[in-house]
């Protein structure tokens, strides 16, 4: 997690403000909203103008926490400005500047999932107010139904572990024939995980699950095994583990009418 200042203000204005829904400038960030008897202004700092806060990492957090942190209204004020053109209404407000922090992932993306047995995460949005009841959804389905009814890669818990650093900087330029091994196996198994692991499988990272690539690849070599794992499925019978895979469910009277328009064969010809 890193821990980042963050500058906003209160605007106090001398006349009541009329109503009005939050309003968000992504050309210059800054965000505004109102709040009781005032507004609430922010804005994400330029690059050259965020302050990490490295320390807290190194001696620990203050006691005092955020309430160290002084507040420097030039780092947003640029945007503070755009904001007064957007809504003349805050030009004659008095500017209270403010600041505090922030924890987040280094890339933007919050920490959600299984980390361990029977443990579980959600944490480092930047925005968890507006996520809180979304994330908090999918957490609840892939805790009852065993997955969510999204694809959560993004929020993996375990990307930033430092297993995965070493990885990440071993394959920076080797992706080729390499899979991510650190933080494997996921939970994220088929019912028949068991005898492909057996039967000597060699498993992908998918989608969140571990898929079965090939088999023996150790002793005959990918060529190899691809070319009689290709030979057995078309000449003979095998069995492809499809579970990683998206699954759609179309129902209503013309389900078999759009399924046909959508796939190369007709469905209702495999009808039970």
């Amino acid at each position: 997690m890193v821990i980042v200042e963050v500058q906003f203000a209160d605007l106090e204005p001398s006349a009541s403000i009329p109503e009005m829904p939050a309003i968000i400038d992504h050309d210059t960030t800054f965000y505004l909203r109102k709040n009781g008897d005032t507004y609430f202004f922010g804005a994400f700092d330029p690059i050259d103008k965020v302050i990490l806060r490295e320390d807290w990492f190194r001696k620990g957090v203050p006691p005092d926490g955020s309430r160290v942190i002084k507040p420097d209204f030039s780092h947003i004020e640029k945007a503070y400005e755009r904001a007064c053109r957007v809504v003349p209404a805050i030009q004659e407000a008095k500017v209270v500047p403010r600041a505090a922090v922030m924890c987040m992932t280094p890339d933007g993306y919050a920490l959600a999932g299984p980390f361990d047995k029977n443990y579980w995460v959600a944490a480092g949005f930047m925005d968890g107010i507006t996520c809180g009841g979304g994330m908090g959804k999918y957490l609840a389905d892939w805790m009852v139904d065993g997955e969510p009814t999204l694809e959560l890669y993004d929020t993996d818990a375990s990307r930033f572990i430092l297993e995965k650093s070493k990885e990440t900087y071993s394959m920076f330029c080797n992706w080729s024939d390499s899979d991510r091994l650190a933080g494997r196996p996921t939970d994220r198994i088929s019912g028949i995980y068991g005898r492909l692991k057996r039967d000597k499988g060699h498993f992908s990272f998918r989608n969140g699950w571990e898929v079965p690539q090939v088999f023996d690849v150790e002793e005959e070599g990918m060529l190899s095994t691809l070319s009689r794992e290709y030979q057995m499925v078309t000449n003979k019978c095998g069995v492809i583990d499809m579970s990683w895979e998206g699954k759609i469910e179309v129902k209503g009277k013309d389900a078999e009418a759009l399924l046909n328009y959508a796939c190369c064969s007709k469905v209702g010809a495999h009808k039970e």
